[in-house]
């Protein structure tokens, strides 16, 4: 493996334009959660593990940015990084491209949780050894490449009453 993670392509379809004839807000969240479950396979956390175990991976906190609008049809990708993690959390970084065009559309950081799902209920669980060490290796080799500019963005106070 080098470079990022280029696991998911898709494109632009018809339930996901809204009035504007551009894709709607909330449907790059799905092209993104696509993304997160391709990474959650490729890290040892796929259907196999999910249906023996009961784990998984939840999101618990995102940020999204939008740069450029994508229409009905475009073709798209996701470069998918692993920034880092911990016992239980695992934090990764998608980046959401016009394939043809080559340009960035939209990013996302996003924080999830391992948990385990079971007779009891949700609860949070740590990586198993064989995921947190590819988990690792992973973390280690996306290191190598730098932290995205657009990573740790958060909304900005522009002077909303009440802050």
């Amino acid at each position: 493996m080098t470079g990022a993670l280029r696991l998911w392509e898709g494109e632009v379809l018809t339930e996901w334009v809204d009035a504007n004839r551009h894709m709607n807000d909330g449907c790059y969240a799905v092209a993104f959660g696509e993304a997160s479950w391709r990474v959650q396979d490729h890290l040892g956390l796929h259907a196999d593990y999910r249906a023996r175990t009961g784990g998984t991976l939840y999101s618990v906190e995102a940020h999204l940015t939008w740069a450029r609008e994508l229409s009905l049809g475009q073709r798209l990708h996701v470069e998918s990084f692993v920034l880092g993690a911990d016992a239980k959390r695992l934090r990764v970084f998608h980046r959401l491209f016009a394939s043809g065009e080559g340009y960035c559309a939209a990013t996302m950081d996003v924080m999830m949780l391992h948990v385990v799902q079971g007779e009891g209920g949700v609860r949070t669980s740590p990586f198993p050894g064989d995921v947190a060490r590819r988990i690792e290796l992973v973390a280690a080799e996306h290191a190598t490449l730098g932290v995205p500019e657009e990573a740790g963005r958060s909304v900005r106070d522009i002077g909303i009453r009440g802050s």
